[in-house]
Order: C-alpha cells, then structure tokens, then sequence
C-alpha cells in the first residue's frame, strides 16, 4: 500500500514538530523574564529554542513551580528531557543565583550541576566536570530562592574541561560564551528556605548587606536605623548564654535582661564608640508614643573596652515591658564617634530619644547594630503606669478581640477612655465579671470627659446572642439611653430600653458585652426604636442619627454550663438554620417577651456559682427572652 502526503500536509507536521520542540518560545521568554531569570541567569533577549522539561515528586516545572528540599523533593536528580539532534553534544547545568539569598547574592551563582558532552538526550552519557549533583536545600533564614536549569548547545564534542572545585562565583552564560556554546533553554523553581532570624552561610559572618536585610526584616530600618544604613561590622551581643540573631528572643520575666549583656565588635583601639540600646515599641509597637525610649548610652568607650565609657546619666534600665503590650523589639546600636566628646547633656527622661538623631547631632557614624524581642506578659490593655491610655491604645485593645469591627466601624478611633466599673473592679477592655455572682445586675459607674452642654448617647449591647459561635440575634440591646447632659448618666432618656442586665442563657459560652458613648448633633426629639431587644446595630443607629462614635469599653462573661446553648422557651433547635428561621418568624413574640425580661430583670434567670468550663457546642434555639 503507497501512502502520498500533501505539501499542505508536510508543512503542517513540520509546524507542529517546530512548536513542540519550541514550545511558545516567546511565552517562555516571558516567564523567564517575569522573575528576572532573564538577565540574571540568561542575557537579555535570550530566546529558548526548545522547551527544557524538568519534573520532580511527579510534578512538572513550570517556570517557577515551588518544591520542597525539606520534603526530600529535590534529593536526586530530576527527569529532564528536551528536544535534541541525535548527533549533538549538549551541556547541562542547575545553577542557583540567590546565593545565599535573593537580597544579598554574594556568592551567587553556585554551580549545583554542571554535565558536558551529552549525546542527543541521554543526560547518563554527559561528564559532570567534577560538579556531581548537589542537591538544592538553602541555609535557614535565606527566604524564597530560584534555582535555573540551563541547556547549552555545544559546536562539537569539547575536550577535557579545567573547572574551578569551589561551586560559588560561577556564571553560566560566561560559561557557555567562552566555550562557543549556544544557550537553547531554561526552567527554573523555587525554594522556601527554613525560618531563621537571619541569612547565614555557615562558619561565615554574615555580610553588611545581609545584616542590612535581616535588621530591615522586622523594620529596625527605618524605624531606628535610617534608610539606607548597611553596617560596617557586626555587633555581637549575647545574653544567658544565648548569641543575639536580628530578632531572637529573650524572657525578662526569667531575668535574662537583668544585666547589660557581652558585646563585642571589631574596633580600632585607637577611636572612641558610643553604644547605645533604644525601645521603638513604647509602651508598645501598636501605639509607640513613648518611643525611643533610652535603656542605656554610653559615649567615649576606648575601642571595645565597654567598661571604659561614660554613660551620660542613662545607666543600664533593664527591659521589661508593661503588661499587655504585647511582643516589642530592643535594638542596640554602635556608632562611632570624630574624636573624645566634652561632657554631654542628656536630658533625664528617658522616653522621646533618637539615637539616629543623636548620632548626627554630635558627627557620629552609625556603624553597626544588633536587635531582640520579648513577649511582655498578659493583660487586656498596655497601659503605662500613672497614664491614661491613648486613643490609639484604646482602638487596639478594642480590635485584639474584634470589638472592631464587630460593633464598631473599622476605622474607629475613641476621642477619650470611656470609665466602666462594676463591683469596685474598672473595666479594661474584657475584663471578666461574673453576673452569677450579680455583679452586673445594676447600671456600673461611668464616667468619661464630657462637654458640659452637649448631649450624648449611651448604649450596651451584646454582639454575641445567644452566642459568640452563633449570633444570630446579635446586636442585643440591653440598655440604650439618649439627650444625656454633659456626664449626669441620670439625666438621659432611655428610649424604652431600660437596663436589661446581661446574663447570658446556659451553654452559650463566653460573650462579649460592649459600652459604646456617641456624641450627639443636639437634643434628640422623641425616638421611636423596635420593642423588640434583639437586632439591633449602634453603630447603624449612630449614623442614621448622625451621632459621632466616641468612646467604647467591654467586658466578658461566661455562661453557666449546659450541654447546649439553648435560649429559654424555644424548642430544640438542631441546626443553625432551623434556629435562624424560628428567630425570624418569631420577631413579633420579641417585643412581649423583651417586656417579660425587664421587668423580671436577673432575676428570671437561674443562678449559679459555676463559670468556668470546657465549652459545649452551642445549639440556638428559638427564643422569647433576650440573651
């Protein structure tokens, strides 16, 4: 039987053979380019010939596919295969141009596979030119790095090849110019180093550029340090016999700060230092309105003889941050100074330095520094001791346990501290009280900064009715009182919303209840608000009111235990949805039960001394009484 091809047809199969072994050259080029393969492996307008197609674990590589070193992925060899004359000669090679990381590159690129003289396909017949297969697993703390596969091809068979043994310092493309080879493709992957303070080679010092990076991390720059810097040696400061790493942490609490640390660096015996240790985060990295505050300063230190400076009345102040302030960096910084410096005036107080400003202000240079953490211990808000917590300090508190956004705007920011106590015990953002103990069964003290004449409104609701796992009924309403005079709580109306004590139904877990003050424009006419308790929204009644948020406090409660979250008088409730439907046919019933709940007030529910308890899984049911 004769077959007979048409032209037509040929040049469709050579078409087709020309687009697989190319592939898209130009889509390729593109991915090569997108992540700087092109130029930082491949010159500048390389265009792939073929397709290079590399697969490991049973994934393909698809120019920048992420693999696992830690994982065992890139422990040999991967399958590779390409589109080759039978006939030619080809070399290989996988080198990694993010050594040792992608932000300092110093030793970049390291030749982890090099083969030469591979007939056609089969890479088994290349010589490695003593560069076997080093598999790809970057130092701790070098972040996400590429690893490029290249293939060259050869003008002929090449003889025996002098290369360097040490694989760092190498370049591919000088490679393949110098022995009039071709570059035909690439792939390339990426890898995601494990966590690490810092970028380090072992047995090496980190490099100025690499130090830079790791003090830039955690926004020591430019937070401290200015834009820019990039030191000129590296300050090493240990504490209980731990090396300080660009953010390692230490435990004040276990008094492993108690003592200025051992610091040493490299110096010139001859020039004069100052030494300094500065906290960014005071009191805390939220709201730093203390910072800097100066834990140590000493000047006209003689090389590196510590002992020998002159500490400008800031002796060593240990750290230990305020409760609730959550985890805060210390940074130590060197400088070195033009000459011996006169008698220096530093102010007593400590909080407000800058070292940076310092150090320009007296012809300082910068030169190193070095920075931990600690976690300070818990509380609800970070309070400086004989202060009053800022607006920003209050906001933060607020979004720690999602006040905002959950019943106050995003955005909200309290003009002042909204002062809540109840059984002589002050209100600081969740604090705990127990209404089984009927510790809120009456209106608390509350004060805030007010201007005499204005009116305000005053509200408490409960963002998690019945429960914080399922509040469907959310806002409650338990107290909403409007026209208040300046701070006479006495004097405001409270819109038939009496205070409805809160005492959270059985089983419902711990909830959230929440004190919100608005400014009003003017004395309100009369206001129609819903009977009906649940489904409220403050924040929606202080903008349809044109009200002005202006201060907020919370607190917690737990409720006493039971197998399920059940709201008195409903039936047995099995889903989320069957109790969402009953709370929306029952709206009306709201209003007459709400009626109920107030004027029995706590005392239509069952008292208990128990609060504490692993949580069950709350099951609403319908309702008739507000939670």
């Amino acid at each position: 039987m004769k077959f007979v091809i048409s032209s037509t047809l040929f040049t469709a199969f050579l078409s087709s053979y020309t687009l697989a072994q190319g592939s898209n050259p130009s889509a390729i080029a593109t991915a090569l380019a997108k992540d700087n393969v092109i130029p930082d492996v491949l010159p500048a307008g390389f265009v792939p010939e073929t397709e290079l197609n590399v697969s490991w674990a049973g994934r393909s590589m698809e120019y920048g596919t992420e693999y696992f070193p830690y994982n065992n992925e890139t422990n040999a060899l991967p399958v590779i295969n390409y589109a080759a004359d039978a006939n030619a000669y080809y070399t290989l090679a996988l080198v990694d141009p993010d050594a040792p990381s992608r932000a300092d590159p110093f030793r970049a690129q390291v030749r982890h596979y090099l083969s030469v003289n591979i007939k056609g396909s089969d890479i088994t017949s290349g010589n490695n030119t003593s560069t076997p297969f080093l598999a790809p697993r970057p130092f701790a703390g070098c972040g996400r790095k590429r690893f490029v596969w290249v293939l060259a091809r050869q003008p002929s068979i090449l003889p025996e090849l002098s290369i360097t043994t040490a694989r760092p310092g190498f370049s591919i493309a000088k490679f393949a110019s110098d022995n009039n080879m071709k570059l035909i493709a690439a792939n390339y992957f990426e890898v995601e180093s494990s966590p690490a303070n810092i970028c380090t080679v072992p047995n090496a010092t980190p490099t100025p550029k690499t130090i830079a990076a790791a003090l830039a991390k955690d926004n020591v720059i430019p937070d401290v340090l200015p834009a820019g810097f990039v030191p000129e040696t590296e300050l090493n400061v240990s504490w209980a016999g731990r090396s300080m790493e660009y953010g390692t942490e230490y435990f004040p609490y276990n008094n492993e700060t108690n003592a200025l640390p051992v610091i040493n660096y490299a110096a010139d015996a001859n020039a004069y230092y100052t030494l300094a240790l500065v906290d960014p985060d005071a009191p805390s990295r939220a709201d730093p309105f203390r910072a800097q505050v100066r834990h140590y300063l000493s000047v006209n230190i003689k090389g590196s003889d510590i002992t020998s400076g002159n500490n400008t009345s800031t002796p060593f102040l240990a750290p230990r941050p305020f409760a609730g302030c959550g985890r805060k960096r210390f940074v130590w910084v060197l400088a070195r100074q033009p000459s011996i410096l006169p008698e220096l005036s530093i102010t007593t107080a400590r909080p407000g330095f800058s070292i940076a400003k310092f150090a320009s202000d007296n012809n300082m240079k910068l030169i190193a520094a070095n920075y931990f953490e600690v976690e300070s211990s818990p509380a609800n808000i970070c309070t400086v001791p004989n202060a009053t917590p800022t607006p920003k300090t209050i906001a933060a508190a607020l979004a720690k346990d999602n006040v905002i956004p959950d019943v106050l705007p995003a955005d909200f920011i309290p003009e002042f501290e909204l002062n809540v106590s109840y059984v002589n015990r002050k209100m600081e953002y969740g604090t705990e009280y127990f209404p089984y103990n009927n510790e809120t069964d009456a209106l608390p003290v509350i004060s805030y900064t007010a201007d005499a004449n204005a009116y305000y409104t005053l509200a408490l609701v409960d963002p998690d009715a019945p429960s914080r796992a399922n509040p469907f009924r959310a806002q409650v309403r338990h107290y909403l009182s409007v026209n208040i005079k300046g701070s006479d709580i006495t004097s405001g109306n409270n819109t038939s919303t009496p205070f409805l004590a809160p005492r959270p139904f059985a089983g419902c877990g711990r909830k959230r209840f929440v004190w919100v003050l608005a400014r009003q424009p003017s004395i309100l006419p009369e206001l129609t608000v819903a009977a009906a308790r649940p489904g409220f929204n403050i924040a929606k009644y202080a903008s349809d009111n044109k009200l002005t948020l202006i201060a907020a406090n919370y607190f917690e409660v737990e409720s006493s235990p039971a197998d399920s979250c059940q709201v008195p008088g409903g039936p047995s409730a099995t889903s989320t949805a069957t109790a969402s439907a009953t709370a929306s046919a029952s709206a009306s019933a709201s209003a007459t039960a709400t009626a109920t709940a107030t004027a029995t007030s706590s005392k239509a529910y069952p008292t208990s001394t128990s609060t504490k308890k692993k949580l069950p899984k709350c099951i609403p049911a319908a309702h008739k009484t507000a939670a």
